[in-house]
């Protein structure tokens, strides 16, 4: 059985390759290394300095396999708090063992424990190699469709004035 904890500092390079292998096999691609921007990231998460948590499931033998991400939002629409999934990665070597779903449950317990009402997450596009088996998953966990999400890029990574 694995263990979700809190991520801590010593996490964060954990929680920066972590994203960066989720994003290549999103991608069907070989990860990049990960750089200063999510390793910042990662970093003000885990220190409180943004709204959400960074969980990290251990196996019994004290080894890393997998983790979760989450921001707490406000909407209209929600009537209040939320949490978004920002990412949800497995480490091969614990695939298949619970791993995602105690992950899920922990994030599901500290949503409603920060006030969220739901907890929403977006999906690969259908053409990724990983859509099918992650909406299934997701639905497995409980989830429901809810469309599409879009986005629109307005600001790049290098750009100078990035905050």
């Amino acid at each position: 059985m694995h263990t979700v904890r809190p991520a801590g500092a010593t996490d964060v390079p954990f929680l920066a390759r972590g994203v960066a292998e989720l994003i290549a096999e999103i991608r069907g691609a070989a990860a990049e290394p990960a750089d200063d921007g999510a390793l910042a990231v990662a970093q003000d998460l885990v220190a409180g300095r943004l709204d959400g948590a960074a969980l990290v499931a251990w196996s019994p033998d004290g080894r890393r396999h997998g983790l979760i991400t989450a921001n707490r939002l406000r909407s209209i629409r929600t009537r209040g708090p939320y949490a978004l999934i920002q990412e949800l990665w497995v480490a091969p070597e614990g695939r298949a063992l619970g791993v995602g779903a105690a992950l899920i449950s922990a994030l599901c317990n500290w949503a409603r424990s920060a006030g969220c009402a739901m907890v929403e997450v977006g999906l690969p596009l259908p053409q990724s190699p990983v859509h099918a088996n992650t909406y299934h998953r997701y639905t497995q966990w409980g989830f429901t469709a809810n469309g599409p999400r879009m986005r629109k890029i307005v600001r790049t990574n290098d750009d100078p004035d990035r905050r």
